[in-house]
Parts: structure tokens; sequence; C-alpha cells
């Protein structure tokens, strides 16, 4: 008789979705991890008699999926002044005020609103993200990262163009040597769940020379570069103002499109800018809450479905917590499929698994991770997310990829693990102190709206 082999943990039943390349669906399923890589993933009655765990989560009950991938989160000043920005200021406004409070931010402010980003990103089965481009003090949120457990792609803040807010403004030499020095100190640390990334800010204030340089990085270090593109319709008048050229053509004469660029938004393309994304390879966060939040015109323009359909790779992301308002990845899978499933008037155009495959698959495209994340197979990392199927809007279970997509959200998330380790488990984060980051996180919000000035619009009276 054959003797048991050793895993370190082992999940035990409850509904698989592999994602794999055949899309099974283990109604009875186990996984078995060793260390921070799957070993096997099958029947619970075939896998479970052939290991002897460290540790065995009992699944029944539960539904387990990869974890979940975002492609686009702003993670390190907006959480302590979430909902403080009226939600009829447009967004070029927006913008110019936003970056007031990212100014303000100490390095220790700034990882507090890092750590929160981590808890609400784990607590709703986010395991891995990329960030929008928008840290200032990098080093500060990779030791963030490292604590908290979480997987994620980060940058430094870059832009040349304009010089305001002073304490934000680079060169474009100084700003390429500021991130080649943190690609080569921080990139592949904690246990390599961090990797950094070229981040140029885009909306037209960045120069030639920064977007090339910090490609050429991107290149270089075989990393990825990640930016804002094309989103609201001025944004696409500036580049035309500007360069004379709508901004994905421009770019593409630049030399700056290729597989490991991440372009968040891309919902305003002509027919020429979707045939340049398909050719060259270039990849899209999709963040449908803060289009809405901003009315870029999603549903009007946006050709994401079909362009999925002709093999683009396109994410999901949530974007910043004062426009988006919430980093819940399983919302945003919702709201996508709810908007394109309207706007084309045929429920096919975004159906449950095209969605999910947003979330996991084409999410670790995007983060250049496709061979380790984005499905539960043997040999990749060993990032899992429980789902407690006993609440009522998992009840009753007959389909759980549509219960998932159309009536659950990230509050029935039960157990999380990343890299193999338990972060999340019973309501509980196990790496951080949440009652802390959430009480030091509203003095900030405090401080920093008290040093710019700003005054939250309340159209209702407030009675104290």
């Amino acid at each position: 008789m054959t003797q048991p082999t050793t895993c370190d943990l082992l999940i035990s039943g409850g509904i698989v979705l592999t994602v794999d390349p055949d899309r099974r669906i283990f109604s009875d399923g186990a996984i078995a991890i060793g260390r921070n890589r799957i070993i096997e993933v099958g029947r619970r009655m075939d896998v479970e008699p052939r290991y002897t765990a460290g540790r065995t989560i009992d699944a029944r009950g539960k539904v387990v999926t990869p974890g979940l991938i975002q492609t686009h989160v702003h993670v390190s000043a907006e959480q302590c002044v979430k909902g403080v920005l009226p939600d009829t200021m447009p967004p070029s406004q927006w913008v110019r005020q936003v970056t007031q409070f990212y100014a303000a931010m100490t390095p220790e402010e700034e990882a507090l609103n890092a750590t929160f980003t981590f808890l609400e990103l784990i607590r709703t089965g986010t395991t891995c993200f990329i960030e929008a481009g928008t840290t200032k003090h990098t080093p500060e949120i990779v030791e963030a990262m490292g604590s908290s457990g979480i997987r994620g792609c980060i940058g430094k803040w870059s832009w040349d163009i304009p010089r305001q807010p002073e304490n934000l403004y680079q060169s474009a030499d100084d700003a390429i040597s500021t991130n080649e020095d943190l690609i080569k100190q921080f990139h592949g640390t904690h246990d390599d769940r961090v990797r950094i990334w070229t981040s140029p800010i885009g909306h037209t204030m960045t120069s030639d020379t920064l977007l090339q340089g910090l490609k050429a990085l991107a290149d270089r270090y075989q990393t990825g570069m990640t930016m804002h593109l094309s989103s609201w319709i001025e944004d696409v008048q500036g580049y035309l103002e500007r360069t004379g050229m709508r901004p994905v053509k421009y770019y593409h004469r630049l030399g700056v499109l290729g597989p490991n660029v991440v372009l968040a938004h891309m919902v305003n393309l002509d027919a020429e800018e979707v045939e340049l994304v398909l050719r060259t390879g270039v990849k899209i966060a999709h963040c449908p809450t803060t289009a809405g939040w901003f009315g870029y015109g999603l549903s009007q323009v946006s050709e994401f479905p079909e362009m999925i359909d002709r093999g683009a790779t396109i994410g999901l992301g949530c974007d910043a917590e004062t426009c988006s308002n919430n980093l819940d990845a399983v919302r945003a899978m919702y709201s996508s499929a709810i908007i394109f499933r309207d706007a084309r008037r045929t429920g096919a155009a975004m159906p449950a698994e095209k969605v999910f495959e947003m979330a996991t698959l084409h999410g670790a495209r995007c983060a250049l991770q496709e061979a380790d994340l984005g499905s539960l197979e043997a040999g990749k990392k060993a990032d899992v997310v429980l789902f407690d199927a006993a609440r009522p809007e998992w009840r009753p279970l007959h389909h759980p990829v549509a219960n998932l997509v159309f009536a659950a959200d990230g509050h029935s998330v039960d157990t999380v693990v990343i890299d193999g380790r338990v972060v999340f488990e019973d309501g509980h984060c196990l790496t951080i102190d949440e009652e802390r980051v959430l009480h030091d996180l509203e003095r900030a919000g405090q401080r920093v709206l008290a040093q710019t000035g700003w005054q939250t619009p309340i159209k209702w009276p407030v009675i104290a």
C-alpha cells in the first residue's frame, strides 16, 4: 500500500472552481498544498487519502476559487479621505484635488493607508494587485506588503509635467533613476510577493523622455509598466491638443506599447486604437465602478467584450477609494457584467464565466504571472479563496459561478490563503491589527483634511 505524501495544507471538501484549461469544477474537491505551491487538485475522494497534512481546512459548505487579482488599485493615500469629494465633481477637477491629498501624506500615513487597503483587499478575496502608479513612499509600502502577506506589483509615482505639487514632481532623469533603484532594491522581495513596476501616471502629465525611459527600464529588468490612459474624453482631447494624435496611436509611435504594459481605463478608443491594442499585446485594466462614477461613457463607446473575444487581455480593478469607494472585486465583476449586458441588450456579451476569467486568468496575465497565478492547478502558487456558501446570497446553489458573479459580494469570503499561508479566517485578518488600523486611519484623515483645508460638501443639514 502506498504511503501518504506529506503536505503542509489540505483544503478538503467544497465546490472547487479551478479555472484550469478544461474549466473543471469539482463538486466535492480537495487541494493539497506544499509550502507555497499547489501539489494536486481533484476530487476529495481521490486527493484526500494520498496526503498527510500539517493542517486540514474543512471546506464543506464553501465555494473555493483562485485568489482574485485586481489590475488597478490606488493603495496609499485616498483611503483616509474616502467620501470627501462630491460625486458631481468633474474628473479633471478631481485629479487636481486628489493630488493635494497625496502631497500631504507622510511616510507613516501612506503605509497606514496601504495597510488599510490590503486589509480591505484580503477581506474581500483579492490576493494580488497592480498598484495604479501613485505611491510616493514606496519602501514603506513594500514593508506594509511584507507584513500583510498580500501579493502585488507596485512602483513610484512618476510625472514631470506639471511641476506641482512640488513634493511629487521629479525631472525625467531623476524619476528614471529612482525607479531603477527601487527595482534593484525591492523587486522579488518578501518571497517574491513584491514586484516593482515602472508607473508613469499618464493623463498627459508625462513627457516622451520619461515614458520611453520607464518603458526601457521595464524591458531591461523584465518587469511591467502601468499608467492611466483614455479614460474620460478630455483625457483624449489633451493628447490631441499636445501631440496631434490620439493617445494610443501616439504611444505606439513612441514605442512604449507592448505585452508588459497595462493601461488603465482605456474607455474612449477609436477603431484604430482597438487594433493597436490587439496588435501590440498591450493589456487593459478595466475599472467599471470608476467609469460609472465619473460617467466615462463605458456602456456607450467601450468595446471590451468584443476585444476579449478577439484575444485581448482585460483585467478588472476597483481603482481608488475617492471615486470607486470600495475595493471589492466581486462587486466589480457584477458591475462589469451588468453594464455590458445592458449596453449590448444581450446576456451573451458578458456571461458569468467570462467575467470570472477577467478577475482570475486575465488578471494573472496582466500581472505577468500567468504561469503562477489565476487558476487552481498543480505547480501554481497557492493563492486560494473560500467563500461561505451557507449565506443567503449563495442559496440555492445550483450554479456556483453565476452565484459568485451575480448574487454574492466579497463579504461572504470566509478564508484567504496567499502563498500557502492562511491570512484571513473566520472573519478575521491574521496579519493586520484591524482595530488599530481603523482607529489610526480616522485620525490620519482628519489631519490631512485639516492640512489641505478641504471642507467636505454635504448637501443635507448635519445636526450635532
